[in-house]
């Protein structure tokens, strides 16, 4: 892996030893690597790809491309599948195994700023610019959720460990906790 890809630090952890999010700390906006511990590999983002690396041999096993930026990349928790957000206002679903792209996951108006899997694997969330978070069906791209509310970007979102909840964060300076079968939104924080 390349020497400046050490030049990061850690800014998350998602659940115990297996994911860890790393955000470089170098003048390039957007870089990110994302690894799966269990899975041998990393992930790293770097303007309009990511490149899959196997931590053992160091060597590049795949490279993962987008039309706009990667704004994030996640591994699922087996670690057999990675997902990617993009300028191009779309997310995709790729096979971490094979470099192999899974689905498109298209319906975003703007940038889609931040994604996740759900802890079982069988979902997707997104964050976008468009102030939406979407719930997908991470088997066959079937849009599931629009989680609406935000005033402005949502940059960040997730699930509860127990996947039955989803948190959402925008520029709004609200953070909302929605009910992941549902959509409902059951609190927000921050708001005066």
């Amino acid at each position: 892996i390349p020497k400046e890809i050490w030049k990061s630090h850690v800014i998350s952890y998602f659940t115990p030893s297996d994911i860890l999010i790393f955000q470089q700390t170098s003048k390039h906006f957007g870089q990110q690597l994302t690894t799966g511990l269990l899975s041998g590999r990393v992930v790293v983002a770097v303007c309009r790809k990511a490149f899959i690396f196997d931590t053992e041999t160091n060597k590049l096993l795949h490279i993962l491309d987008h039309t706009g930026g990667i704004n994030c990349c996640k591994f699922s928790k087996d670690g057999r599948r990675v997902v990617t957000a993009s300028g191009d206002n779309t997310a995709k679903i790729w096979d971490a195994v094979t470099g192999t792209l899974l689905l498109t996951l298209s319906g975003h108006t703007d940038w889609v700023r931040a994604c996740d899997f759900s802890p079982d694997g069988t979902r997707v969330i997104t964050g976008s610019i468009d102030h939406t978070a979407r719930v997908w069906n991470a088997e066959n791209g079937t849009l599931f959720l629009v989680l609406e509310g935000h005033t402005l970007a949502v940059w960040g979102c997730a699930f509860s460990p127990n996947g039955r909840r989803i948190i959402t964060a925008a520029w709004d300076g609200k953070a909302r906790v929605w009910c992941a079968e549902t959509g409902e939104c059951q609190l927000i924080i921050g708001e005066h």
